[in-house]
């Protein structure tokens, strides 16, 4: 399949889209905005089909703004495009975070291997194939709460980056290679394995999910394109 974008797949009666591509942005994963709320879900525009459900209330007070907190958090259901993955992976979302709390917050994750959190409302941190094989903490911005802000992941199997506002914060070398194949789904406002603690309260809009690693300058492209 030399020609880029959708193509299907089919051996018998099993039949699979699958995506050619040449651009690393070009391999999303997961793609969820407020403005494709309806109802309790938020559809994914990445092509996959991979639809975010809303659990609970207060993702619906208002029409286009997807509100999270005690009340309200968006699951995505287990698929192979999300729950099998090599060595690489970026992960971002536009936050408007509306209170700041000692401990951990989960922002988005996937389990407790794939995670952007906040801890005791002072810094961000980032890790990818579990925390045990090393994070990024950078401090976050002094006008963090009560405003929107950009914040990106990036493991490229080498090092780990995070990203504020389209700007690489920090980086680090995790220990070793780690294959990113978790069956955790993926979470926006905490953590399935922490249901009841580490909740985000905040609005949430642009979440996404890459295969591949996304450069310094696709990151701040996004970050551009959406900048609210």
């Amino acid at each position: 399949m030399a020609k880029e974008g959708w193509h299907t797949v089919s051996i018998g009666d099993v039949v699979q889209r699958c995506k050619v591509y040449t651009a690393n942005k070009d391999a999303i994963l997961l793609d969820l905005s407020a403005a494709g709320q309806s109802g309790n879900l938020l559809s994914d525009s990445s092509g996959l089909g991979n639809h975010g459900h809303i659990l609970g209330d207060g993702g619906h007070k208002e029409s286009g703004k997807l509100l999270l907190g005690k009340d309200c958090y968006v699951e995505v259901s287990n698929a192979r495009s999300l729950d099998v993955m090599g060595t690489t992976i970026t992960m971002m979302a536009w936050v408007y975070p509306t209170s700041t709390t000692d401990g951990l917050v989960d922002i988005f994750t996937k389990g407790d291997t794939h995670v952007l959190q906040v801890a005791d409302g002072r810094t961000l941190t980032f890790f990818a194939g579990g925390w045990g094989r090393g994070d990024v903490t950078v401090p976050l911005p002094d006008n963090w709460k009560d405003h929107w802000h950009h914040i990106a992941g990036v493991c490229d199997g080498d090092s780990l980056k995070i990203y504020i506002d389209g700007e690489l914060k920090g980086f680090t070398i995790p220990e070793g290679h780690a294959n990113l194949s978790v069956s955790n789904k993926w979470t926006l406002g905490r953590n399935e394995e922490f249901p009841f603690q580490r909740i985000f309260n905040g609005y949430m809009d642009e979440a996404k999910v890459f295969a591949m690693p996304l450069s310094g300058e696709e990151i701040k492209e996004i970050y551009k394109r959406y900048q609210k």
